[in-house]
């Protein structure tokens, strides 16, 4: 298949939903996206919903400023491409890496992409994917393996984020890990390290549905935080030591100090939840007389993003069960509804856009 030209349909609009302000989606009409030399348009099939979607939602993200067009986890159908692109063709099912850096700095120089010094986020800096149609960078997209759903393939980046935490966390085999929070992410941090053969994964929640999900996604041992004593429990199943590694994805205080006291002397703690506390106090002396390791973890680099990809195209990530929702772009508002209100058990919730994929 050739490329598309956008001469003949520069006035041609297109819908998409924007956050308005802090708890106000509204659809309106907007123009394509026109795209550059080194970038494709795709038609966007599915975008799910993630944390930092649902922090600017309530207004808790100084880093998303509305109005803005939310969205970074997606797939969809090139319909367009530029001059310069080579290696890929219209028609093809694409997911795409919604990373935003300037290819310049120290940290892009060294294939550190999500530490560049001036990084952005498709759908957090920009306009996103709840949208029909969104311009993309051709180096940020992947051919959606053929085995893999448009659905499943929208779990494709916070798969990337569980790769990345688990991969710049561990030092070595570990023979336990905890994980605080068992949304989306922290599920698919306990199938990475299924998937590395760690032999105890406790999954920590308040919410028994949400274990009844670890448990069958890989979690060993699961322990409910509301009903029990977390740090006494994980004590107990690890002889007194404590897990080798904790991750910490819950975003709340108590899963903080739970990790702090359920994690071994010499253990490593990763940070991937989003705290809307501005400050979180941080018992250095506890810190300092474990030699714990905390180990802060921003995205992922395109290494994990790859990883993840041949994760869920070889099957050894299955990540259909987290699906718990999809809605059409226009019930936008009663998707992020569902996930606010708490209403009902609600994982990873989808918007489906087009039909096409």
């Amino acid at each position: 298949m050739g490329k598309r030209c956008s001469a003949g349909r520069k006035k041609m609009r297109m819908r998409a939903v924007v956050l308005e302000r802090p708890g106000v989606l509204k659809m309106i009409d907007k123009d394509y996206p026109e795209i550059e030399d080194d970038e494709v348009l795709v038609k966007v099939c599915v975008c799910g919903i993630c944390g930092s979607d649902l922090h600017a939602y309530n207004g808790a993200s100084p880093d998303i400023q509305p109005p803005i067009v939310l969205g970074h986890e997606f797939t969809g159908v090139i319909v367009e491409t530029g001059g310069s692109v080579q290696n890929l063709q219209v028609g093809e099912r694409v997911c795409v890496n919604p990373l935003i850096t300037c290819g310049q700095c120290f940290f892009c120089l060294i294939h550190q992409d999500n530490r560049c010094q001036k990084i952005g986020v498709l759908g957090c800096q920009i306009d996103g994917a709840f949208a029909e149609y969104v311009a993309v960078k051709a180096k940020r997209v992947y051919r959606l393996p053929s085995n893999v759903s448009c659905e499943e393939g929208a779990l494709l980046e916070p798969l990337a984020v569980a790769v990345h935490a688990v991969r710049h966390t561990l030092r070595g085999m570990v023979n336990s890990a905890a994980v605080f929070g068992v949304g989306a992410v922290g599920n698919l941090v306990i199938q990475v390290l299924k998937n590395l053969n760690v032999p105890l994964i406790i999954a920590v929640d308040v919410l028994s549905w949400r274990l009844d999900l670890a448990k069958k996604m890989g979690a060993t041992t699961v322990l409910n935080a509301r009903h029990e004593d977390v740090v006494k429990k994980i004590l107990a199943l690890t002889n007194g030591l404590g897990a080798d590694a904790s991750f910490e994805v819950a975003g709340q205080r108590l899963a903080l100090e739970q990790a702090l006291e359920g994690t071994r002397k010499g253990g490593y703690i990763a940070l991937i939840g989003l705290h809307e506390e501005e400050n979180v106090p941080l018992p250095l002396a506890t810190v300092t007389f474990k030699e714990l390791s905390i180990i802060g973890n921003a995205v992922y680099d395109n290494t994990d993003f790859e990883t993840a990809l041949e994760l869920l195209k070889t099957r050894k990530v299955n990540p259909t069960p987290l699906i718990t929702h999809v809605f059409p772009l226009e019930e936008a508002s009663k998707a992020f509804e569902v996930l606010t209100r708490r209403s009902e058990p609600a994982v990873k919730v989808l918007l489906r856009i087009s039909q096409e994929g």
